[in-house]
């Protein structure tokens, strides 16, 4: 019988390993799971009737120990320049906080560097990291919570793509046998900032759901939509009271224009933070999402979820983004996006349109609309121009994402390299 280990943390890595479970089921592997308790009871719940062997996550203090010394090798070794995502959104942050952290950041400014850091990180921890798994096939995550447990030679680590901004976001922190990304642009980015040479292709899991439910024939309102990025939760404040101002822009704009428009928060927000928008303007609607959690990972995408948060949208005449991923989602599901580029009218938002993702995927493109002097002016030109970059722009996004091959096609190829 074929063995495989499994190891993710959060409810959203869940979702992306739900359809691979399901197919290493029907496929008669034996397998073993990593996970955390919170996690574990979800797997329980949808695979009933199945006998997963689950590794033990409370970890020893030889573990704990571990963890943080891989973590502060991480910090001090890698090059601030590994990305510009990381020199700008990693260090700029951390280094501000009052924590053991940021002392570790500061102290980063005086270390050398790796060039290859994810190799610098497997050659020092591959003499004293632990035999923990029972395989010698590991699958996880990008950018996963236990890579702490993956540098060890009688592993061959298999990793698939969570979320396409992984690859240039932080090192991985450790070494992958073979890669599964989304697209071949992806697999370009992740050689050159993670190093790893051998990658694949995967479909992509993590928006199957939007790809797969396709609306047909729908019918539009006269409304828009806007997908947040940032929320008062977790975000850099400085970052949210920025978005704030382009929402406000946003509600006097569809006011003028007789649009209905739809704020989409992010999965988890608070229920306070859009108060004084609703309150001001009665032709402006709030989106379902999550209630608060202590951890901004504490979300998964189930169908339930899913279905609320495309059916506000369905009837939409563009969801309008800025910096999300939802833009991906939207364009998949059929609904046009309106990408933006605020960076003449709003400098301060330079900084997140310079994170490599959407500075090479979505501002580049021309079917977008860059805003170079006035908001409400230019935004209102765009509509009564009928102009249709939201319409072109949406293709864009389809045709650069999508896969031909079905979930369980791709899932079985992927588990056929891994097992050749």
């Amino acid at each position: 019988m074929k063995k495989i280990s499994l190891a993710f943390e959060h409810e959203i890595e869940y979702y992306l390993f739900q359809p691979i479970i399901k197919i290493l089921v029907k496929e008669n592997y034996e397998i073993y799971i990593l996970t955390s308790k919170r996690t574990k009871k979800l797997i329980q719940r949808d695979f009933l009737k199945n006998n997963f062997f689950y590794y033990k996550n409370n970890f020893s203090i030889g573990l704990k120990l571990l963890n943080g010394l891989h973590r502060i090798f991480t910090i001090l070794f890698t090059p601030h320049n590994f990305s510009d995502q990381y020199k700008r959104m990693v260090i700029k942050n951390f280094i501000h906080r009052n924590n053991i952290w940021s002392f570790f950041y500061r102290l980063s400014f005086v270390t050398p560097k790796s060039k290859n850091i994810n190799k610098s990180i497997f050659n020092f921890f591959k003499f004293f990291t632990p035999d923990l798994f029972i395989t010698k096939k590991v699958l996880v995550p990008t950018l996963n919570s236990y890579a702490f447990l993956l540098n060890k030679k009688s592993l061959d680590v298999y990793t698939v793509m969570e979320s396409w901004d992984h690859a240039m976001k932080t090192p991985n922190s450790y070494l992958s046998k073979k890669v599964f990304l989304w697209n071949n642009d992806l697999q370009n980015d992740w050689k050159t900032y993670q190093k790893d040479s051998d990658t694949g292709n995967i479909y992509p899991l993590k928006l199957r759901f939007a790809k797969n439910n396709k609306f047909k024939n729908r019918k539009v309102k006269n409304k828009v939509v806007y997908a947040v990025a940032f929320t008062s939760l977790y975000s850099n404040p400085v970052a949210e009271n920025m978005e704030k101002k382009v929402i406000k822009d946003l509600c006097e704009v569809t006011k003028l224009l007789n649009l209905n428009f739809l704020i989409k928060p992010r999965p988890i927000s608070s229920p306070h933070e859009f108060k004084p928008f609703l309150e001001c303007y009665d032709h402006v609607d709030l989106g379902y999402y999550n209630l608060p959690e202590k951890n901004p990972s504490f979300y998964f995408l189930n169908e339930d979820y899913n279905k609320k948060r495309f059916d506000e949208i369905k009837d939409a005449l563009f969801t309008i983004n800025c910096f999300t991923t939802f833009a991906l989602d939207s364009a998949l599901i059929g609904v046009p996006v309106l990408q933006l580029d605020l960076r003449n009218i709003y400098p301060d938002t330079s900084f997140f349109y310079d994170n490599h993702h959407i500075k090479k995927y979505f501002i580049s493109s021309r079917n977008i609309l860059k805003i170079e002097n006035n908001f409400k002016v230019e935004f209102e030109n765009y509509i009564k121009s009928r102009n249709d970059a939201h319409n072109k722009f949406r293709l864009e996004l389809e045709n650069w994402v999508s896969n031909n091959d079905s979930i369980e096609s791709s899932i079985k190829k992927m588990l056929n390299e891994i097992n050749s």
